[in-house]
C-alpha cells in the first residue's frame, strides 16, 4: 500500500484527546510500520471540530504550515466564573456573578482592543513545555511556572451571541494562541471573570470543518486513503517539476543551479510525485523537506 505524503481532515468530537484520534486513525489504516502518523495540532479532549492528520512525511511541512496560516474557533464561554484551567474541565476557583451591563454590539466594540499583535502567558494546564515536560505535569503537583509571555496575533474577534452570562465569540487567531487565556482576557476587559464552556476549531487556513469527516464513518483502509489529500495543499507554492538526472541528484540532496525566482517550491518527478519542499536563494535550490 502506497503511503504517499497526505493530511486527513478529521471531524474530532467532544471526549476523546488527539493522541487517541490519531490512534483511532492508524487501527483503520493497519498499523503501518515505519510510517509517521500524527496530527498537525492538538485539541483539548473537551474541543471539537477540525483535527489535520499526516502521514507519509506531512507531519515534517507542519512547521512551515503552522508559520503560514490563522486558525478559526468559535467558542462559548462562562462570565463570572473561573476555574483552575481556564476550561469546564477544571476545578471553579472564583465566582463572582456577571452583571450583563454591556451589549453585543458594546462588547464587539470593547475586544477590539485585543486585535493585533497580542502577548499571552500559556496557561498553567497546557502541553507547553518546561524543562521537557508539560506544564500540566507541574500544575497538577501544584508547582507554579512561569514562562514568558509570547507574541500572538488576534486577526479578528466578533461576538455570535450573549445569552445571559454565556458569550459565544468567533475567533481568528495566530497558531499557538490559546482560547481559553484569550476569553480570560476577554472577561477581564468586562470588568469580570470567566472561562470556556465550549469549543470547536472550524478553520485551519484554507481548510474548514465542513470538508472533514468522522472517523467512526470509515472502516477500511482503502476508504480512509479516499479521502487523502496531497501534502502540497497545505502551502499554496509553485511547483518546479525535475526530470532524469535533476530528479535524482535533489533526491540525493544535491543543491541544483537553476535559473529560477528566488522563493519556496514543491518539487515534483515528471509523474506529479512530489520530492519535497525546496527554497531557492543564492542561485541555488536547495532542498529544506526531502520525501524521498
Amino acid at each position: 500500500m502506497n503511503f504517499s505524503p497526505s493530511v486527513f481532515l478529521i471531524n474530532k468530537p467532544v471526549g476523546p484527546t488527539s493522541f487517541r484520534m490519531v490512534a483511532q486513525f492508524k487501527r483503520i489504516l493497519g498499523r503501518p510500520k515505519k510510517i509517521k502518523i500524527g496530527h498537525l495540532g492538538t485539541l483539548d479532549p473537551f474541543a471539537q471540530g477540525l483535527l489535520m492528520i499526516g502521514i507519509g512525511g506531512a507531519l515534517r511541512v507542519n512547521e512551515y504550515f503552522n508559520k503560514t496560516v490563522p486558525k478559526t474557533y468559535r467558542c462559548v464561554g462562562i462570565l463570572g466564573q473561573k476555574t483552575n484551567t481556564g476550561d469546564c474541565e477544571g476545578e471553579i476557583v472564583e465566582e463572582s456573578p456577571y452583571d450583563g451591563s454591556y451589549s453585543e454590539s458594546q462588547i464587539e466594540n470593547m475586544i477590539q482592543e485585543l486585535v493585533g499583535p497580542y502577548l499571552q502567558k500559556p496557561p498553567a494546564y497546557s502541553a507547553a513545555k518546561h524543562e521537557g515536560k508539560p506544564l500540566y505535569y507541574y500544575a497538577q503537583k501544584g508547582i507554579e511556572i512561569e514562562k514568558p509571555p509570547k507574541i500572538r496575533h488576534i486577526h479578528s474577534l466578533k461576538v455570535l451571541s450573549l445569552k445571559g452570562n454565556l458569550l459565544e465569540l468567533l475567533c481568528e487567531v495566530s497558531s499557538g494562541t490559546y482560547i481559553r487565556t484569550l476569553f480570560e482576557d476577554v472577561a477581564r476587559l468586562l470588568g469580570s471573570i470567566g472561562h470556556l464552556k465550549e469549543l470547536e476549531r472550524v478553520a485551519i487556513g484554507p481548510f474548514h470543518v465542513d470538508q472533514s469527516f468522522s472517523l467512526d464513518d470509515v472502516e477500511t483502509s482503502e476508504a480512509l486513503l479516499e479521502k487523502a489529500l496531497g501534502v502540497d495543499r497545505l502551502l499554496d507554492l509553485p511547483p518546479l517539476i525535475l526530470e532524469g538526472e535533476m530528479a535524482k541528484k535533489y533526491s540525493n540532496g544535491v543543491a541544483l543551479q537553476l535559473d529560477l525566482e528566488p522563493g519556496q517550491y514543491w518539487v515534483k518527478g515528471p509523474e506529479g510525485k512530489i520530492l519535497g519542499l525546496a527554497l531557492m536563494e543564492d542561485e541555488l535550490l536547495k532542498s529544506q523537506i526531502n520525501f524521498s
